[in-house]
């Protein structure tokens, strides 16, 4: 029998200036305060002032989240433009420089700040959270283990960051690059006895398990598999795209119930469904 999953779903959102679309804090106005009053925890500032993330209840199945993100877009588009703001959703903003940006005034982002410096500062992007929750802790990693698979093929679906401070780049998630300057669990190198054509595909496959751990995490009981990834959405933000993403992550997650463990060949990996 497969386990249930519970679901939920974050999005962050830019602020921008209705006039220049160029991010604008949101700490000089009372935006947030207002959202809190009116959708307590479920709104909340990031680090950066000219983000801002909502972020569902725990949903039973993906009508109630539906549902419920579409509230939380309502109220957070009127907000805004209460407080002469505008919400874009997407994973990157086209021309903004991050050296401009301000930070929240909390201890853990200046802690964060403390720490990595420009790549705390630097790390100006924006995202889609789908986290899926099971009783089952095996299961959990079972699927987690499974799921990192399909990790290349939803991002391929997700992707819409092709501009960082202004140029276009021949990549259409950039997002995945400034995010991969943040620190992540590092692979185990391999063996300076590995032969030399090994150590090249080992290296590549430790790069690209790095990138899949940071989008793909597992938590504590209950067991909560969040996957990040940046929202495939415009302004105003199509809201059936974010419901469609969050469910094929559930349903992915489901299917890979099913599976057993990757087998490794000397061309690629596979998942036996």
């Amino acid at each position: 029998m497969r386990p249930s999953f519970s679901l939920g779903i974050e999005e962050e959102y830019q602020t921008v200036d209705p006039v220049t679309r160029d991010l604008r804090s949101h700490i000089e106005t009372e935006m947030l305060a207002a959202g809190k009053l009116r959708l307590q925890e479920r709104v909340k500032a990031e680090m950066h002032t000219s983000v801002v993330e909502v972020g569902t209840r725990v949903c039973r199945n993906i009508d109630e989240a539906r549902e419920d993100i579409y509230e939380l877009r309502r109220e957070m588009i009127k907000l805004a433009s209460d407080h002469n703001l505008q919400l874009v959703a997407g994973a990157t903003h086209p021309f903004a420089d991050w050296r401009t940006q301000e930070i929240y005034p909390d201890p853990r982002y200046h802690q964060v700040v403390k720490d990595l410096q420009l790549v705390a500062r630097a790390n100006l992007i924006f995202g889609l959270t789908s986290t899926s929750a099971s009783k089952d802790r095996e299961a959990a990693i079972r699927i987690m283990n499974s799921m990192r698979y399909f990790l290349p093929h939803i991002m391929a679906l997700a992707t819409n960051s092709p501009f960082w401070l202004g140029p276009q780049h021949r990549l259409q998630s950039y997002r995945a690059k400034v995010f991969e300057n943040f620190p992540a669990p590092e692979s185990p190198t391999p063996s300076p006895a590995t032969p030399n054509s090994r150590t090249t595909s080992a290296s590549s496959s430790a790069q690209l398990h790095r990138q899949r751990q940071k989008n793909l995490v597992g938590h504590p009981p209950p067991s909560l598999l969040q996957y990040r990834r940046s929202p495939r959405l415009r302004h105003p933000p199509p809201r059936r795209r974010t419901v469609a993403i969050a469910a094929l992550i559930q349903a992915t997650a489901a299917i890979s119930t099913s599976c057993t463990s990757p087998i490794r060949t000397s061309a690629s990996t596979r998942v036996l469904c």
